[in-house]
Parts: C-alpha cells; sequence; structure tokens
C-alpha cells in the first residue's frame, strides 16, 4: 500500500469518527443525559387509547393545581396541621350533583359529578385536595342525582341533542387499577380504587324524579297523550308500583316523608300554583295551598312547616304556612324556597340563601331564565322563636357574588353545601 493510499484511508476514518461524536453529543449528552427519553418502554404513547394512562393524572394535577390557585380571604379553621377556609369552594368545573358520605366522626366526604364529562370527584371536608375516582365519560349532563349513599347516581342528559330526556342508572364500581400514580389525591398512607360507572337505562322521557328521604328509592313521573303518570321504583328501576295519574303534566315533585310525596305545579308569575300530597299509604291526593301566583314551596321532613312565595307585580314575598293551624304568616326575609334546606335536626329550622338585594321582575319566571341573579348571604332560619341569623356573607369573606341553589347538609349539620347558579360550582360553609 503506498503512503499516499494509507493517509487518505486514515483521513476517511477520522471523519467517520468525529462525524459519529457529533451525532452521539447532540442524540444523547445534548439532552440532559436522560437517555432513557429514547427508550420506548417508558413513552407515554398507547396505541390502544387506554384511560387509565398519564392523561388521566394531568387532568387531576391541573384540577388540584388550580383548586390551590383559589384565593381564599374567608376566616379559617384548623385540622390538625391543615388549615381550610370556612367558606371554601370545592369543585373548579360545573357540576351536576353533589352527595356527602359520613367517613369519620370529624371528617366526611363529598362527591360530585363534572357536568361536562361525567366524571366522579372527591373532596375531604377537613382536607384541602380533591381526588378523581372515576374518569367514565358521559358529556353533557345537566343533572346527577345520587342514590344509595352515594354509591350511585342518576345521570339525566339530553339524547342526541335533542329534547328527549335519557336517564342512566350508575353503579360506582371498583376496578383494577390502583391511583397510586396521583399522591396529592389522598392522605398520607391511603390507597385509592379508581372505580367505573356501570349501570342501566330507566324508561325513556323521564320527566321528574324525587328522591326518597333515604335516597333507596324514587318516583318518577312519565307523560302520555292526555296524562302523567307516576311510578316508584327501586334507583335501578326495579320494583316498579304505579299508583297515580293527573290530567295535569306539569308537576315539580319532592319525597319530603317515607309515605308523602309533594307535588307543586309548574310555577310562573302569571298562573295561579297549587301544592298537593300524595300519601302512597292511603292512596289520598290532597291540596295543601292554591290558587297563589308563582308560588314555590319546600315541605319540612316532619311535615309541620311549609315555606312558599307569593309573586307580587315585579317582586315576591315569601310565607310560612303552620300546617297544624294552617295559619299563614309572612315572613322578614325574601328568597325563594329552592334557595333554603331544611334541618333534621332542629325543629322548624332551615338554611337560607337570601339575596342582598331584589332586582325588579317576574318571579320566579326571570330568575328561572337567568334573566336576573342574585347576590346572596347565608341565614339561619328558626321558625319556631322568629331567630333571624345570618352565617355567612360570601361577598364580603370571599369577593365571591354568588346565587346559592342546591342547599344540602351534612348527616352531622356541621357542612352546609351548595352549588353557585351562575357557574355550577360546588362550594360548602363549615357552621359553627
Amino acid at each position: 500500500m503506498s503512503k499516499k493510499t494509507t493517509a487518505l484511508t486514515i483521513i476517511i476514518f477520522l471523519i467517520v469518527l468525529i462525524g459519529g461524536l457529533i451525532i452521539f453529543y447532540y442524540l444523547f449528552l445534548n439532552q440532559g443525559g436522560n437517555i432513557s427519553q429514547l427508550n420506548p418502554l417508558n413513552s407515554e404513547f398507547d396505541p390502544f387509547g387506554s384511560t387509565n394512562n398519564s392523561s388521566n393524572t394531568n387532568t387531576q394535577n391541573n384540577y388540584q393545581s388550580s383548586q390551590n390557585q383559589n384565593n381564599n380571604t374567608s376566616p379559617t379553621y384548623q385540622n390538625g396541621t391543615t388549615t381550610l377556609p370556612r367558606l371554601r369552594q370545592i369543585s373548579n368545573t360545573a357540576i351536576a350533583g353533589a352527595i356527602t358520605i359520613k367517613k369519620t366522626n370529624d371528617n366526611d366526604l363529598v362527591r360530585f359529578m363534572e357536568k361536562s364529562t361525567g366524571h366522579v370527584f372527591e373532596a375531604q371536608t377537613n382536607y384541602p385536595e380533591i381526588k378523581e375516582i372515576s374518569n367514565t365519560t358521559i358529556p353533557k349532563i345537566y343533572e346527577a342525582k345520587w342514590v344509595e349513599k352515594g354509591e350511585a347516581v342518576l345521570i339525566r342528559y339530553n339524547k342526541d341533542n335533542t329534547e328527549s330526556v335519557d336517564t342512566f342508572y350508575a353503579k360506582l364500581q371498583p376496578t383494577s387499577i390502583k391511583a397510586s400514580t396521583t399522591p396529592q389525591s389522598t392522605q398520607p398512607g391511603e390507597q385509592v380504587t379508581e372505580k367505573e360507572l356501570n349501570g342501566n337505562f330507566l324508561t325513556q322521557d323521564i320527566k321528574e324524579i324525587a328522591l326518597s328521604p333515604l335516597k333507596d328509592m324514587i318516583f318518577y313521573l312519565q307523560e302520555t297523550s292526555d296524562s302523567s303518570q307516576g311510578v316508584s321504583s327501586k334507583p335501578d328501576g326495579t320494583k316498579k308500583q304505579g299508583f297515580f295519574q293527573s290530567a295535569i303534566k306539569s308537576w315539580l315533585i319532592s319525597w319530603p316523608q317515607t309515605d308523602i310525596v309533594a307535588f307543586q305545579t309548574k310555577p310562573s308569575a302569571s298562573v295561579p300554583g297549587f301544592l298537593f300530597f300524595l300519601s302512597k299509604g292511603k292512596s289520598t291526593f290532597e291540596k295543601q295551598i292554591g290558587n297563589i301566583n308563582g308560588m314555590t314551596s319546600l315541605v319540612s321532613p316532619d311535615l309541620a312547616h311549609i315555606i312558599f312565595s307569593v309573586s307580587q307585580g315585579d317582586t315576591f314575598s315569601l310565607y310560612h304556612r303552620i300546617m297544624k293551624s294552617g295559619k299563614d304568616e309572612s315572613l322578614t326575609i325574601t328568597t325563594l324556597p329552592e334557595k333554603c334546606v331544611w334541618s333534621k335536626k332542629e325543629t322548624a329550622t332551615l338554611y337560607c340563601a337570601i339575596p342582598r338585594e331584589i332586582p325588579k321582575a317576574l318571579y320566579p319566571d326571570d330568575w328561572y331564565q337567568g334573566s336576573v341573579t342574585f347576590t346572596d348571604e347565608l341565614w339561619k332560619i328558626n321558625l319556631n322563636n322568629s331567630v333571624f341569623k345570618i352565617v355567612s356573607s360570601p361577598v364580603t369573606e370571599n369577593s365571591k357574588n354568588i346565587d346559592a341553589v342546591s342547599l344540602f347538609l351534612n348527616d352531622s349539620e356541621t357542612y352546609l353545601f351548595f352549588t353557585n347558579k351562575k357557574d355550577s360550582i360546588l362550594w360548602s360553609l363549615k357552621l359553627n
């Protein structure tokens, strides 16, 4: 081999060596030494579209991150090393419905369903974080009624963008996947089992549903061509029993006591309203209050009291019916009954969201339609001794304009929960 050929060979070898070193640097060393980034076993790509990959973790992290960014100026309370605002925003997205579940003497769960996705989340009353326990997706829900101690839910939504309403009974069931990849979602040392929703459809086009006091039975209304029919059943639709029929189709129903279902005609400022009690045991249907324009009502669990609103021109008033005497008394506070909840521990006592001001409008029509909204304070009202007390002013405590609806209490009545009608966000208030 000539000297010229040998030199040429060495030059080619050096060019190849230098090129290889440059490629190695840019592919590996310039990535911070994280060679595992090129390992397909560590990739987040899932060709089968698994719903239990890192995308769910990101959803929870984003949810939790925004939860931690809430600017709460409300008075706080201490739980061990955790300080929480007394008036607390729980969800950061619109919810379809919520329920509390007793956990310990000083701590309850609040379980709720996200309206846009149907995902289920949990918060604890004495712990700030939120966890997602089900990512089964059911979009465009407008109502979720929790039953069976919060282990199942009736999901209501419009079918195929029509006015037809579908009702789906969904049971929360454990999956084999553990949500251990989101340590911020649980208390230290606590393992969370991820759940999924499984169930069945109820009868199509149910117009109204009421839950029994224990939430272990339902009563619902269906329409025929010339009447409405009432049926009771288990929440999953089994053990049906029909025992009501009426030529009137526009009813609102509630189930205040085991044997009594309350029927109220749908309210409007220009239409007289009526309230009836259907006795399941006696099979009677009796009028309680009637011929009142714009009337909405709320019956106490012991049937001893009813609060009801009366439309009066461009405003309205609130009244109290004492059932034993049949006497009606005007209350000095003004709100709509659907902005209240009765206490089950204190007789003739309820918590209400009271508007600071009542704009001139047709009530309840304009409020239902969203033409007017309220900025509320939260009050505790004892009708026996006429003691009315403010328990919170959200606009003062937290600079929040809240129009509260769907109020409910936990079993020990140490927390009041409600949804802001303006954005369907879930809130809680620790009661003193």
